[in-house]
């Protein structure tokens, strides 16, 4: 018999679904239409992983979860959905949180940045909604600044970057390419454009410490990091890189450790569609090979959004546990939508699962989750249970901890400098100027060869017939 945790998602002990902890890295999709239950549902998840010690990365999309910081209460409505489900009394508790933002600045809150280096070309050309021709030039610029080592974590060293190339664009051309000018002046108006916006703050030159995002409490609960994100999905492209960015630091970074008693880390993304829809090939694949490879160091990543179509097959396959709320089937596209929410799951004879999903009640869901041995078990419909922590958007007795402060970056001043060297054509040589004066004496090189072999022979001959007088 297995010992190892629970986290109970409803029904009851006897008889309800739950979800071993030593399997939360498998990740998993809460899934259900606007109304469903699927916030309560994030709630309840979330605060049981801090109980066990792990820590948890969640968007605050509605501005309802902040109630995790907060005892929850016995009030009318809540005493009706216990007696409804039959529940009893939960053990009213707060839990460990910390807020963040992205692209705001508050007193009270923490920051979670990044820099250019860790963001890479691809995700700045989705943030700056560049064509292909753009983030091929984009990706040339990134070339150019890592092989003259020049430090690029800022988007203020980008823009003296461009400066730069914009001024040598003719002895570059031999080693990179055309670069068109054009193509240039373009890129720079719309990074001074985006330093204005969110996204010119998110990207502040200086990563957020990966130990912040993974902290516990001196009690041993695991801190919950609540990104708002009520303003941040008003820029579906902010939102998309932001998490593609967290899920490639969080892969790149972490060290490997295998099969954990519990993950180290569970990370919630909500509105998951957004990043399937926003993200370029390129980018998606990237995402996806992440997402499959990163339960090795230790996390586990579950995606809220209302249709399991939302996602891509190759990472449904990758989903251990589905927790699926109702879903309102009103046209043909809607009753396929249910069917094939059902067959992503593993059938119950006891009930037909299509008709189940369409007349689950708010609070309901089919739940299946790995069983012991690791398969999925098979369905069971059973009502989500009540959290511990208050439902609902509230600013009233939160208990929220500390923020943490980024170190701010000032810029480079020791090797791969923010400054550049001198511009080609100025006075002195840049690496530009000196690479091209490379192409210029191989060129030369490879059509005096031949002369060359020729007067060697010619001495040879020489010392030769000297010799043998």
């Amino acid at each position: 018999m297995d010992d190892s945790p629970l986290l109970r998602i409803g029904g009851f002990v006897e008889n309800g679904a739950d979800l071993p902890l030593k399997y939360a890295n498998r990740h998993g999709l809460i899934s259900g239409a606007t109304g469903s239950g699927k916030s309560v549902t994030l709630q309840l998840l979330t605060e049981q992983f801090s109980r066990a010690g792990v820590s948890v990365i969640l968007p605050d999309i509605k501005g309802d979860l902040i109630g995790l910081s907060r005892a929850g209460e016995l009030n009318a409505k809540v005493s009706a959905a216990l007696d409804k489900r039959g529940q009893g009394v939960p053990h009213w508790s707060p839990n460990p949180v910390r807020r963040w933002t992205v692209g705001a600045v508050s007193a009270d809150v923490s920051s979670l940045e990044s820099s250019l280096e860790t963001l890479g070309p691809h995700l700045l050309s989705s943030l700056l909604s560049f064509n292909d021709t753009q983030s091929s030039l984009l990706q040339v610029v990134f070339r150019v600044a890592r092989d003259r080592e020049f430090s690029l974590k800022s988007l203020k060293e980008l823009r003296e970057l461009l400066v730069w190339i914009q001024s040598g664009r003719a002895e570059l051309a031999p080693l990179y390419g055309s670069l068109a000018e054009s193509s240039l002046s373009v890129m720079m108006r719309e990074l001074l454009v985006l330093e204005e916006q969110s996204a010119g703050r998110f990207i502040s030159g200086a990563d957020t410490p990966l130990p912040h995002l993974l902290a516990t409490t001196e009690e041993g609960l695991g801190v919950v990091n609540l990104i708002d994100a009520t303003t941040l999905l008003r820029s579906p492209e902010l939102y998309a890189s932001m998490f593609c960015w967290l899920v490639t630091r969080l892969y790149e970074e972490l060290p490997e450790v295998g099969d954990l008693p519990k993950p180290k880390l569970v990370l919630f993304i909500d509105e998951a569609h957004l990043l399937f829809e926003t993200l370029g090939k390129g980018l998606q694949e990237s995402l996806q090979r992440s997402i499959r490879l990163i339960r090795s160091r230790g996390v586990g990543v579950y995606f809220a959004s209302q249709l399991p179509s939302d996602l891509p097959d190759t990472v449904l396959s990758q989903l251990g546990h589905r927790i699926q709320h109702v879903l309102r089937a009103f046209t043909p596209k809607d009753q396929k939508a249910v069917t094939i929410a059902a067959q992503t799951m593993r059938a119950n004879p006891e009930f037909d699962m299509v008709g189940a999903i369409s007349s689950l009640a708010p609070g309901e869901a089919l739940v299946s989750c790995l069983d012991e041995h690791g398969n999925p078990s098979v369905t069971k419909r059973v009502w989500i249970n009540v959290p511990s922590s208050f439902i609902g958007a509230t600013e009233t007795n939160i208990q929220l901890l500390q923020p943490l402060k980024n170190e701010p970056y000032l810029g480079s001043v020791t090797k791969g400098s923010a400054m550049p060297p001198p511009a080609p054509g100025s006075q002195g040589k840049g690496p530009a100027t000196e690479a091209a004066e490379s192409v210029r004496l191989l060129t030369f090189t490879s059509k005096t060869k031949k002369h060359r072999a020729r007067v060697v022979n010619g001495i040879a001959r020489t010392l030769g017939w000297l010799l043998r007088v």
